[in-house]
């Protein structure tokens, strides 16, 4: 049973998903938002995924900002579509480490990867 990351934005998403172990998070790739469902599900099949972790925007200082509720909404959808668990990670460094275009599977993978340090200590 795999994981899998999501660097959320309104227009794309960042994916990654972890080895067969939960040991490595490896970047998947970037997807258009609108796709997300039908992605998310099609990865649960191919995939073989048993857990979802979706990066939660907050500011600098710790607070909500505005796309914060739209990642709550996310996570409510996707446990009720696909009842899995759904983890909400603070990533407000995770795409602060790339200063590039189109690295949001790379901020995916850094997200994942804190998440399977913090759950193997």
């Amino acid at each position: 049973m795999r994981i899998l990351a999501i660097d959320y934005g309104r227009k794309k998403c960042g994916i990654a998903i972890s080895d067969s172990k939960n040991k490595v998070a490896i970047p998947y790739g970037t997807i258009e938002t609108e796709n997300l469902f039908s992605e998310i599900e099609r990865l649960i099949e191919k995939k073989n995924i048993s857990k979802i972790v979706i990066g939660l925007p907050l500011s600098l200082s710790g607070k909500e900002i505005e796309i914060t509720g739209d990642i709550y909404r996310l996570k409510q959808k996707i446990e009720e579509m696909f009842k899995l668990e759904v983890i909400l990670l603070d990533e407000r460094m995770t795409s602060k480490i790339f200063k590039k275009d189109n690295v949001d599977d790379l901020s995916a993978m850094i997200l994942l990867q804190d998440y399977l340090k913090l759950s193997s200590s």
